[in-house]
């Protein structure tokens, strides 16, 4: 199961799709207004998507945590991939709590912290990496700021960069290089 709230048009994660459902029974869990249809892979388009006000967004985030729950519980699934958090500390929490209902925790670190880091982020995210099987990180760079700033071994991080997308046409990677 991975878990991916960005969509849509974040053409990353159906790229990763394409490419994972060779070697795995894919299903992501995604936001709501996710339009991308893959063949051979289970997408559950059910992340709550904002836009309600505050009151209706507590609510809303709040059921979609718990419909994310049922699904990790009922879903007996070797692996829970994590791509991002909406609310990193509560999400932490929650698959923290059901490590019992899935095999593996692996998450792809984009960024080592977030752009703007609160006081205490690094101690966070720090000590989630630990819990985690398996961390992905794009590029040497993020790898070695695993190691140095939250003790993650070698062994426990996998670098797979990422690379141009398979979807942009070569008139695009034109534009891109003027």
């Amino acid at each position: 199961l991975m878990v991916e709230h960005h969509s849509p048009g974040n053409r990353y994660v159906l790229e990763l799709a394409r490419e994972m459902k060779h070697y795995c029974d894919l299903t992501i869990y995604c936001n709501k207004k996710t339009d991308f249809k893959e063949e051979g892979v289970c997408w559950l388009p059910r992340f709550y998507d904002g836009g309600k006000g505050k009151t209706g967004a507590i609510l809303d985030y709040g059921r979609t945590l718990l419909d994310l729950s049922w699904v990790i519980k009922k879903g007996h699934y070797d692996v829970l991939h994590i791509q991002s958090f909406k609310k990193a500390d509560v999400e932490m929490k929650l698959y923290r709590s059901l490590r019992k209902y899935y095999g593996k925790l692996v998450m792809t670190v984009h960024n080592v912290l977030t752009h703007e880091p609160a006081e205490g982020d690094l101690a966070l995210y720090g000590s989630f990496y630990r819990d985690c099987d398996l961390l992905i990180v794009h590029n040497d760079a993020s790898k070695q700021e695993l190691k140095d700033k939250c003790g993650i071994s070698d062994k426990k991080i996998a670098v797979i960069p990422r690379g141009l997308y398979t979807t942009y046409t070569k008139e695009s990677d034109a534009r891109d290089a003027d």
